[in-house]
């Protein structure tokens, strides 16, 4: 089931994005469980913190067991963990990594903490490292709560588009819906790329009758080529069911002038299986 698009402002939900993620550009707090974490694995990847976080905040709980907290840059570098150069310590500490000041809880004990001040100044993987769990258990869960006081990015500066993706499957002769974007978002365009022949469908979610705005033959943009159109009050371009390009039938665009002023459901409908991306972008309110 599909449920809305993630952009830092407005916020807004989507399921594919329950992870460990930064969906704010006015910063929040979350929390992510690591499900069923295997003593065999060793070093588990939560996820990443991009680039311009401010004040970030991350703190490990309920493990039965001894894991360690790990930030790794993305060269694989430590930077807090007992690997690291930089911070490694038994119990608390602060120091300055990559032009980060950073404080680590230090690595003893089942709850421990990173803070960082300022904004990360690059991407970031945070890691658990399993050493051993308490006797009995051959796998557990684990609570990340991590929270950051907003974003510094092009992005959420209103310097340029923010964008996002997400991957989704193609079966054939099915049709599947991708998301949902709300009302107040400016400047959105979607981008659907795929392996397989598909027709990019978009229709009015706040009409009962669900009118096609950008729909193959029937929507009120349903052409072979690129064409634009008025619907209540804005205007829609669409790439045409033919393609974005000469040939490839899984290219797709679909984008608003302006802002939303109606929810916007979209999806696929798929003439072939196949794998694809979507990519959409919008200006940060």
């Amino acid at each position: 089931m599909a449920t809305s698009m993630p952009t830092p402002e407005p916020t807004i939900a989507f399921e594919q994005f329950e992870d460990f993620a930064f969906l704010s550009c006015n910063g929040g707090a979350s929390r992510y469980t690591k499900k069923d974490i295997d003593v065999l694995e060793k070093q588990v990847l939560i996820g990443t913190i991009p680039k311009g976080q401010v004040d970030l905040d991350i703190t490990l709980t309920g493990v039965r067991g001894d894991v360690d907290v790990q930030l790794v840059t993305s060269d694989g570098d430590f930077i807090v963990g007992f690997e690291s150069d930089c911070i490694k310590t038994f119990g608390p500490s602060t120091g300055t990594c990559n032009g980060m000041e950073i404080s680590y809880s230090g690595y003893i004990g089942s709850t421990e903490s990173i803070k960082i001040s300022g904004p990360t100044s690059i991407d970031l993987n945070l890691y658990l490292y399993v050493y051993e769990f308490n006797q009995g258990e051959s796998s557990v869960d684990a609570d990340v709560k991590y929270s950051w006081e907003s974003t510094d990015t092009p992005c959420c500066r209103r310097e340029e588009l923010c964008s996002s993706s997400f991957d989704f499957d193609l079966v054939e002769g099915n049709g599947q819906l991708l998301g949902v974007f709300d009302v107040g978002i400016e400047s959105l365009r979607i981008e659907i790329e795929a392996d397989g022949d598909l027709d990019l469908y978009v229709v009015d979610a706040g009409d009962p009758e669900k009118t096609a705005i950008a729909k193959a033959f029937t929507g009120v943009l349903g052409g072979f080529m690129a064409s634009s159109a008025e619907y209540k009050g804005r205007t829609y371009a669409y790439s045409g069911w033919s393609g974005a390009g000469f040939g490839q039938m899984g290219n797709e665009w679909f984008e608003v002038e302006g802002t939303t002023n109606i929810p916007l459901e979209f999806g696929v409908s798929a003439y072939t299986d196949g794998s694809g991306t979507v990519t959409y972008y919008y200006m940060a309110a």
